[in-house]
C-alpha cells in the first residue's frame, strides 16, 4: 500500500469508529452485536494499517540513514580533496621559493660540452629543449666528476704506496747504514789493536844500530868485562 492509501484508509477508519462510538442512547443487544461486526474488520484495518505505516516509517528511516551515510562519505571525501588541494598548493610554493645551486656550480662550457659529451647527451632534440639540455650538462658533469674522483682515489693509493715503499727502504738503508758503521767501528778497533801489537813487538827488539855490539860482546866476553 502507498502512503496516500494508508492515509485513506487510516481516515475512513476512524471515522468509522468515531461514529460508532457517538451513538447517544445505549445500544441494545443486538446492536452491540451489530457494532461489534461492524468494529472488529474497522479495528483489524486499523492495526493493519498501523503496521504499515511503521513499515513505512521504517522503511524511510533506513533510505534517511542510508542517504546520512553517502553524505557523511562524499563529505569525508571532499574534506579529503581539499587536504590534498591544500597540500599541492603548499608543495607548488615551496617548489616556486625553491633556489638551485645549479647556477653556481662551475660547467663545462657549452661548446666544450658538445665537444667532449657523449650523443645520446647531445641529440637535437635535447639541444632543442633548454630545460632538457642543461639537465644533460648536469649529467655530464657528474659522470666527469665522478671519475675525476676516482682518479683521484686511485692516485692518492699509489702515492701512499710509494710512500710507503719509501719509508721501508728509508729504514732498510738507515738498517744497512747502521751495520756498516758497526762494521767500521770493528775494523777501526781490529786494526788499532793490530797497530798496537806491531809497536809492542818492535819496540821489544834491539835496533839495527847495536845489533853489532851486542853480537861481539856475546861473542868475546873478556873484552866485555875488561871494558
Amino acid at each position: 500500500m502507498t502512503e496516500a492509501a494508508d492515509e485513506q484508509t487510516l481516515d475512513a477508519t476512524l471515522s468509522a469508529l468515531l461514529a460508532l462510538s457517538s451513538l447517544s442512547a445505549p445500544p441494545s443487544a443486538t446492536d452491540r452485536l451489530s457494532i461489534l461486526e461492524t468494529a472488529t474488520p474497522l479495528l483489524a484495518q486499523l492495526k493493519s494499517t498501523n503496521r504499515s505505516i511503521y513499515t513505512t516509517l521504517n522503511e524511510r528511516k533506513a533510505k534517511v540513514n542510508d542517504a546520512r551515510s553517502k553524505v557523511d562519505v562524499e563529505r569525508l571525501k571532499l574534506q579529503n580533496y581539499e587536504y590534498e588541494k591544500t597540500m599541492l598548493k603548499i608543495e607548488v610554493w615551496a617548489c616556486r621559493m625553491f633556489q638551485s645551486i645549479y647556477q653556481d656550480v662551475d660547467l663545462h662550457s657549452e661548446e666544450e660540452f658538445l665537444q667532449i659529451a657523449p650523443e645520446d647527451l647531445k641529440t637535437d632534440e635535447i639541444r632543442n629543449d633548454p630545460h632538457l639540455f642543461m639537465l644533460s650538462r648536469l649529467k655530464f658533469e657528474l659522470t666527469e666528476r665522478k671519475r675525476l674522483e676516482a682518479e683521484k682515489q686511485s692516485l692518492q693509493s699509489q702515492k701512499s704506496a710509494v710512500i710507503r715503499e719509501s719509508k721501508e727502504k728509508k729504514i732498510k738503508l738507515e738498517e744497512a747504514e747502521k751495520e756498516l758503521k758497526e762494521l767500521l767501528a770493528a775494523a777501526k778497533a781490529v786494526g788499532s789493536k793490530f797497530d798496537n801489537t806491531t809497536t809492542q813487538q818492535q819496540q821489544e827488539q834491539p835496533s839495527s844500530a847495536d845489533a853489532p855490539a851486542a853480537e861481539a860482546s856475546a861473542s868475546n866476553p873478556a873484552a866485555a868485562s875488561s871494558a
